[in-house]
């Protein structure tokens, strides 16, 4: 949607509200891709090729490739030092060095415990939850600290910069830990809870997929409620409180009052991730997209 038209060295040119593709990687094969995070210096971390992770240069180069088991892979989180944490083999959490190199790995080998999400603070601490509900935090070195059991799949995991844990669920619930893994407080929605973020104010975003994308206050209280027409696969906030949503063949951009910004048209859109300027997605074309948060220039 053009907004304005501006000057530039003499000739009038339109700005228009929305995102525009800066680069894009594609995989090798037409498996999905289905989760990406970026880190502190704009390099790019994704699953790929059923059982690949890849790092990409701020230019969407490969800087490496490392096959983990032979299970699909679909999460990751990378630490504020550029360590990467996924699955493995459908049962364990892996930590890799910045060059894509084994540290350790952790899994409680359980019936039907599969792994479904993980998340890491700021001191290298790591989260994970399981089908069979299970939520782990993990010291740096791969030990285990405490556990919380919950009665269905964790879906989704987000730790904030205290060290409040909040997880979504496949019963339809969003619950808070305190850095100890006691329960805070649950909010009950209407459907399966399939992604889960935090901002810096410890307010809540959760996906669902009955369509809606709720923000909850730090206590657990709904503020509003953004109803799209298909399923939200993720979720993803950045440091000034904008919302960004990976639903079926597109971005939604949001403010913080829930008022849709743009809309990013793509393939079918399975994750989503943020720095400071840009937003990242993961498809199901496998193809890594970096594309702009704010205005673009038409000529």
């Amino acid at each position: 949607m053009a907004i304005g038209l501006v000057n530039v060295s003499g000739m009038n040119v339109e700005l228009f509200r929305g995102a525009a593709e800066i680069w894009r990687f594609e995989g090798d094969s037409k498996r999905y891709s289905d989760g990406v995070a970026v880190d502190n210096k704009g390099y790019v971390y994704s699953t790929h090729d059923y059982n690949i992770i890849r790092k990409l240069d701020p230019e969407g180069k490969e800087v490496w490739a490392v096959a983990l088991g032979d299970m699909h892979i679909a999460i990751i989180a990378v630490d504020n030092k550029g360590y990467v944490y996924s699955e493995v083999g459908g049962y364990s959490i892996i930590k890799l060095t910045p060059d894509g190199k084994e540290v350790w790995r952790f899994g409680t080998f359980e019936k039907n415990s599969y792994t479904k999400s993980v998340a890491v603070d700021d001191k290298g601490y790591v989260y994970y939850g399981n089908y069979n509900g299970l939520v782990i935090k993990l010291d740096p070195d791969g030990k285990e600290i405490w556990r919380f059991q919950h009665n269905a799949s964790v879906e989704s995991v987000a730790v904030d910069d205290k060290g409040y844990v909040y997880c979504g669920s496949y019963n339809s619930l969003v619950i808070k830990l305190d850095p100890n893994g006691k329960e805070v407080w649950r909010f009950q929605h209407d459907d399966s809870v399939k992604s889960v973020a935090v901002d810096d104010k410890g307010y809540v975003y959760c996906g669902s997929t009955n369509n809606f994308v709720i923000k909850l206050t730090p206590e657990g209280k709904e503020v509003w409620g953004f109803q799209h027409d298909d399923s939200v696969k993720s979720v993803a906030v950045d440091n000034k409180g904008y919302i960004y949503c990976g639903v079926s063949r597109k971005i939604i951009k949001l403010d913080s009052n829930g008022k849709k910004v743009w809309e990013f048209y793509g393939a079918y859109s399975s994750a989503v991730a943020v720095d400071d300027n840009y937003v990242y997605t993961s498809n199901s074309d496998n193809t890594i997209r970096k594309i702009t948060k704010e205005l673009y220039i038409k000529k």
